[in-house]
């Protein structure tokens, strides 16, 4: 059905998306800088893995210094999380802040925090064309096993 709204032009966040790069380099460093001060401060196991890394607050870490941070492989995190519960010292604010708290098989604690856009997707709503007032149905399919997940699984249907 088509509203008639022009889907297609305009910013979702003119100030960040037209910066020059140069402009745009320095606030992404300035929020690195202020991501791993905070992670520093308040998530124990985020700072044993910057110390490990060698990265600090102090020395204003930026975009180029991440790539001293191994990856974090997502199997790693059960373990993580039951040696340290319940977020492996990975959260930096109080599980009281938190809006929801999911968990998936493994099982994986996953945090969802109290900001309007937490999972961070509004952007790639409105690129995508979505605007204030459309109604969206997700029909994200879920399911119990990597068998149920595959396409090609011959698995018996579930009742």
């Amino acid at each position: 059905m088509k509203s008639g709204r022009d889907r297609t032009s305009g910013y979702y966040q003119p100030h960040l998306e037209t910066m020059s790069p140069a402009d745009r380099a320095a606030y992404l460093d300035a929020q690195v800088r202020a991501a791993v001060r905070l992670a520093y401060e308040r998530a124990p196991g985020l700072r044993r893995r910057l110390e490990a890394a060698g990265v600090r607050p102090e020395a204003a870490p930026g975009v180029a210094e991440l790539e001293a941070i191994p990856v974090l492989p997502k199997a790693s995190l059960p373990d993580l999380q039951r040696d340290d519960p319940p977020f492996g010292g990975l959260l930096a604010v109080p599980v009281a802040q938190l809006r929801r708290l999911y968990v998936s098989p493994g099982p994986i604690y996953d945090p969802e925090g109290a900001s309007p856009d937490y999972w961070r997707l509004a952007k790639a709503f409105y690129a995508a064309g979505f605007r204030p007032g459309d109604v969206v149905l997700n029909t994200r399919r879920s399911s119990c096993c990597a068998s149920c997940r595959s396409p090609a699984s011959s698995a018996p249907p579930r009742s």
